[in-house]
């Protein structure tokens, strides 16, 4: 099967009310998923009210392929309502890591329930999550924004790694990973 092709967005500053995608969608294909790289000196990514419209940076695969890595590279990165950074797995496939490396990481939630906000893997299928590294200097999450590796299905959760120098949880954040639904194992967590 044919891999899927890289996708690298670099620049001074960088604003999304959109997606960055990449993804292995043949659920019988057996090809990995393109990469993910966004560099820039700041991000922004704010989203919409909308639960179904997501905007980010996103990787997954559907199929028996692994999910190829999503990583975000900046100075700052100030993510709002509904913004995500992510990396998933819906099949058999392994889901691909997702890597923060950014100096100051802001993320502010959503009071509403049915909008996440935060850097998340997740597996839907029989694949395991991918792992979650973020290093920062300073990290603040608020109003119900996450940290979180989560499995769905029968595939174990991806681990979770947060180093920083500066940590602030509030208001129903939280750094976690679980088995939300189904059979499979939570990945280790370290902060």
């Amino acid at each position: 099967d044919v891999a899927a092709r890289n996708i690298v967005m670099s620049g001074i500053n960088a604003s999304f009310n959109t997606g960055l995608f990449a993804g292995q969608f043949n659920s019988s294909g057996t090809g990995t998923s393109g990469n993910v790289k966004a560099d820039a000196g700041s991000i922004s990514m704010v989203g919409s009210s909308n639960p179904n419209l997501v905007t980010g940076v996103f990787g997954s695969t559907f199929g028996p392929g692994a999910g190829g890595t999503v990583e975000v590279n900046a100075q700052s990165l100030d993510m709002r309502s509904n913004a995500a950074v992510q990396n998933t797995t819906f099949g058999a496939g392994a889901g691909g890591a997702l890597a923060v490396n950014v100096k100051d990481v802001s993320i502010t939630g959503s009071s509403n329930p049915n909008i996440f906000t935060g850097i998340f893997t997740n597996t839907f299928g029989s694949g395991r999550g991918g792992s979650i590294q973020v290093v920062s200097d300073r990290i603040q999450l608020a109003n119900h924004a996450a940290i979180s590796a989560a499995g769905f299905w029968t595939g174990d959760a991806g681990s979770v790694v947060v180093q920083t120098s500066s940590l602030e949880v509030s208001s129903g954040s939280s750094i976690f990973t679980n088995v939300l639904f189904g059979s499979g194992n939570a990945g280790s967590l370290s902060v």
